[in-house]
């Protein structure tokens, strides 16, 4: 495999809507929205320190081919419903993401 084939792999992905009941803290209608290169594993692999599993609220049904860009994109259009600059948590309604 190439070093281009490997850098491809890592930017193919899936964009996520992630949601958990301790993101209510922060108020109604607030997700974690990013991009994974495996749905299943990222849900596996978020820890919070709430005891309730976070679950899939969207995710993207194509794989785009470059999910960084992808996201870039997305987070540039949610720009004003960000809670934090630094963080990817969003209060936005579901039907906007």
């Amino acid at each position: 495999m190439s070093l281009t084939e490997n850098k491809k792999d890592t930017l193919q992905g899936y964009l996520y809507c992630m949601w958990n009941k301790m993101f209510s803290s922060y108020g109604e209608d607030v997700y974690k929205l990013g991009r994974t290169s495996c749905l299943q594993a990222r849900l596996n692999n978020y820890v919070t320190s709430y005891i309730e599993p976070c679950e899939y609220k969207y995710s993207s049904n194509r794989v785009f081919e470059n999910s960084i860009y992808a996201e870039r994109v997305m987070f540039f259009l949610l720009r004003r419903f960000r809670i934090k600059k630094n963080r990817e948590f969003f209060k936005v309604s579901l039907d906007m993401v």
